[in-house]
C-alpha cells in the first residue's frame, strides 16, 4: 500500500472560552487555527489527523514532508524518516 498524496486543509473558528494571564501577557486569542491532514493511499484508504497549530503543520507539509511520505509504504516501520 503506498502513499500517493498528503494534503492539508486549514481551518478557523473563534475560541469558544477566552483567556487572559493579566495585564500585558497574551492570553487565547479569539481564533483558533487548526489543520487537518489526509494521506490517501493507492488502495483508496485515508488516514485523517487534526492538529492546532495549522499553519505549523501546513509549513511542514509544504516544505518536505509531502515529499518524503508520497510513495513511500504505509505499512512500513523501516523506512520512516524521522
Amino acid at each position: 500500500m503506498q502513499i500517493t498524496r498528503v494534503d492539508v486543509t486549514i481551518s478557523e473558528a473563534p475560541v469558544r472560552h477566552q483567556f487572559r494571564w493579566r495585564a500585558g501577557l497574551p492570553g487565547s486569542g479569539i481564533t483558533n487555527v487548526a489543520a487537518r491532514l489526509a494521506i490517501d493511499t493507492d488502495e483508496r484508504v485515508t488516514g485523517i489527523a487534526y492538529a492546532s497549530r495549522g499553519p505549523i503543520v501546513a509549513d511542514l507539509v509544504d516544505r518536505g514532508l509531502r515529499d518524503v511520505l508520497v510513495g513511500a509504504e504505509a505499512r512500513s516501520t523501516r523506512s520512516r524518516p524521522y
